[in-house]
C-alpha cells in the first residue's frame, strides 16, 4: 500500500521545480500516506459531484427523451391523416419511432403507399410543414427492396 501511495505521490505531485523520488522511512512515508489520502478524498469528493451532474444531465435527456417520443407518436395520427388526404391508401411508421427506441434527436419515418407519383413532393411539403420533427417519406412503390422489406418487417400501419 505505501509503495502504490508513494507512486501516486510521485506521479501526481511531481514537476519541475520539485523532484521527488520514494524515501521509505517511516516519518516520509506516513507523511505522504496522509497527503495521498487528503488527495484521495479530494478526489473521490470531485468524482462525486462529477458523477451526481452526469447521473442529473442523463436523468435530464432520458425524460427529454420521453417527451420527444411523447410529441413525435401524438403526431401521427394527424401525420397520417395528411397522407390519406393526398391519396394514401396505406402509411407505416417506421425506424426508431416505429421500433420505440427514439430519442432527443429522432425524427419521424414515414412509408406511404398509394399517393400517385405527381403529389408526392406536394405532400412532402405539407408533411414537413405539420411535423414537429423533421422528417422522412419514403413512396413503397419506388424504394429499394431491402428498404421495403424493413419496413414491412418493422413498421407500424397508422
Amino acid at each position: 500500500i505505501v509503495i502504490a501511495f508513494t507512486s501516486w505521490f510521485v506521479d501526481a505531485f511531481h514537476c519541475e521545480k520539485h523532484s521527488c523520488s520514494p524515501i521509505f522511512d517511516n516519518t516520509i512515508s506516513s507523511t505522504i500516506i496522509q497527503i495521498c489520502l487528503f488527495r484521495e478524498i479530494e478526489t473521490l469528493s470531485r468524482f462525486e459531484k462529477f458523477k451526481s451532474a452526469w447521473r442529473a444531465r442523463w436523468e435530464a435527456e432520458s425524460l427529454s427523451a420521453d417527451r420527444h417520443r411523447a410529441v413525435l407518436e401524438a403526431s401521427l395520427p394527424p401525420l397520417a391523416e395528411i397522407c390519406r388526404q393526398f391519396g394514401a391508401r396505406r402509411v407505416r411508421v417506421f425506424g426508431s419511432l416505429a421500433l420505440g427506441s427514439a430519442g432527443v434527436a429522432s425524427d419521424i419515418d414515414l412509408a406511404i403507399d398509394g399517393v400517385p407519383p405527381e403529389k408526392f413532393f406536394d405532400l412532402y411539403g405539407t408533411l414537413l410543414g405539420a411535423a414537429p420533427a423533421m422528417l422522412d417519406l419514403v413512396d413503397m412503390v419506388d424504394c429499394p427492396p431491402s428498404l421495403r422489406e424493413c419496413i414491412e418487417r418493422d413498421g407500424v400501419d397508422l
